[in-house]
């Protein structure tokens, strides 16, 4: 009797399926997160692409002098510090509140560095405004965006990723507008 009470609880498959689904478990757990922190990544890119790129074409409209050369070449400091605003929060107010960011890991304006080279033109690489001048102002505009990871820092402790986005566009030669 003993042996067929061992053959029929060794044949039962009542319970099986919950074991199953013990441990398939974790890994849908972890592709649900990761498919969220995906999104939030993706997200956060998006938005610091778009601080990047408006504070690079709001640069670009600012007074650059590039008939010295290369050397010396820079925006106007007080321009320099509105745009970085402009990429974290949108405006231009150098003293924004923490609801005015766009994202509450970028909020140090020494993440952006803005770089200004006077490029050749004499080839007429660029045309149009730019025909006849022979030094064109190139505004280079590199953010690198601390990303934290809900992820990453339950099982890493708390770290987190550096972003880094950089836009280049041509700018103003002397002030004239556009």
């Amino acid at each position: 009797m003993a042996r067929t009470e061992a053959i029929n609880f060794i044949r039962r498959n009542g319970g099986a399926s919950a074991a199953e689904f013990a441990i398939v478990l974790p890994l849908l757990v972890l592709l649900l997160f990761a498919g969220v922190e995906g999104g939030r990544l993706f997200h956060d890119y998006h938005v610091v692409d778009k601080g990047v790129r408006d504070m690079t074409r709001y640069l670009s409209r600012q007074d650059v002098d590039c008939t010295g050369g290369p050397v010396g070449a820079f925006v106007v400091p007080a321009a320099e510090t509105d745009a970085k605003y402009l990429a974290m929060t949108g405006g231009l107010d150098n003293t924004p509140s923490a609801g005015d960011y766009h994202l509450g890991s970028w909020t140090d304006p020494g993440t952006i560095s803005v770089v200004v080279n006077c490029v050749d033109n004499s080839a007429a690489t660029y045309k149009g405004l730019y025909l006849n001048d022979a030094r064109i102002p190139q505004i280079v505009v590199t953010a690198t965006v601390p990303i934290d990871l809900f992820l990453r820092s339950i099982f890493m402790g708390t770290m987190s990723l550096n972003m880094e986005i950089q836009h280049i566009e041509v700018g103003l030669f002397d002030g004239n507008p556009v």
